[in-house]
């Protein structure tokens, strides 16, 4: 028995059951008279949504179906042109990668100030949120980030994500970048960070650049589990949903705690963020049965339009961050800026009030 994209719904559903696929599971199909042309397009990301919500073991049976049909899996939107031999672009130089991981695991988070080595997705894209120097920047260690960090840690494994919402410009990215640094030394955790959304939208193979950031926070702590991954460079959506079943049993099998950071992810419009990869974030790693242990951790500025519904819809918890500097932090930013180091008590008190304790 064969199947082919001309073969009726019925056509289908007997084929699947030559398959062995469970009746719950034909049914379903059939009631949504799922024809040949149709089953070959299904996606990890539909199964797993409504009408079907389908479990991840039935999802990987029927996409095996598929992929006996068609030879590979289903394309992804955003991954056309890639593949058929194409060596990819890659996006983090690996001397500039062992470079950032030496400096990183010398950083000192109980400071005043704190020193931090640009990660590799914040140098490897158009738009970055930092003024980097010799590919360092210093950040003020500020009171709103040690309670942004209890926050997020805190609800590690409680709930599926977290959103960091507060306007524009107030710091947001800064005290996530120094988060997301300082939970990497921990080397029972795996840390995913993204520091721009607009950034990675932007990246000219958006799959092959979210893999490297996915290899980055698994490499950092001496792993090679994504790197050696047979579907490592595998471009499609479904490939990389299974890489990221694989991911999250393989935390789950070695006790690792896994924090994914999208910064800016406002910068992605409605339209982008149904397209893959970028759809990863709402419709599988925070619904996916697989994750229900780790955390997402999406931050977006709160004086748009942009509108997390997933954060919503789920009673996420959120973090809003409005907190302006405290005048010890404000001495701190001095020594930093230190053109502004001369400046008079007055003139201090004129900057505050002109920043809204922002500077």
């Amino acid at each position: 028995m064969s199947l082919t994209k001309e073969s009726t719904p019925d056509q289908v559903s007997a084929w699947l059951k030559h398959k062995n696929l469970d009746d719950a599971t034909i049914k379903a199909l059939r009631d949504q008279d799922i024809a040949g042309k149709n089953f070959i397009k299904l996606t990890r990301a539909r199964l797993l949504s409504p009408p079907y919500s389908f479990k991840d073991a039935v999802v990987d049976d029927i996409l095996d179906a598929i992929e006996e049909i068609t030879g590979t899996s289903s394309q992804a939107p955003g991954a056309a042109g890639v593949g058929g031999g194409q060596v990819p672009k890659r996006y983090f130089d690996d001397i500039f990668v062992a470079e950032y991981e030496g400096r990183l695991k010398k950083v000192k988070f109980d400071g005043p100030i704190v020193t931090l080595p640009a990660s590799p997705s914040s140098l490897s894209t158009d738009r970055t949120r930092f003024d980097f120097k010799d590919n360092q920047v210093k950040i003020v260690k500020r009171a709103i980030t040690d309670r942004l960090m209890n926050f997020i840690t805190d609800k590690y494994g409680k709930h599926r994500g977290v959103y960091v919402q507060g306007p524009q410009g107030v710091g947001k990215s800064h005290s996530l970048f120094q988060i997301a640094s300082a939970l990497k030394q921990n080397i029972g955790n795996r840390v995913l960070y993204i520091s721009d959304c607009r950034g990675w939208l932007g990246s000219s193979n958006p799959f092959q650049f979210f893999l490297e950031c996915l290899d980055n926070a698994f490499q950092y702590a001496g792993d090679n589990f994504v790197r050696d991954h047979s579907r490592r460079n595998s471009f499609e959506q479904d490939s990389l949903l299974r890489l990221l079943d694989d991911v999250a049993r393989h935390c789950t099998d070695k006790n690792l705690r896994a924090f994914f950071f999208f910064d800016q992810h406002n910068g992605l419009s409605d339209n982008d963020r149904k397209l893959a990869p970028f759809s990863i974030v709402e419709g599988y790693l925070v619904v996916s049965i697989m994750w229900i242990k780790q955390l997402v951790i999406v931050s977006g500025s709160a004086n748009n339009r942009y509108f997390l519904k997933v954060a919503k819809d789920s009673n996420w918890p959120v973090f809003q961050f409005t907190d302006g500097y405290t005048d010890d932090e404000f001495k701190q930013w001095q020594a930093i800026e230190k053109k502004f180091a001369t400046l008079t008590p007055d003139d201090i008190e004129l900057v505050k009030d002109l920043t809204n304790f922002i500077p």
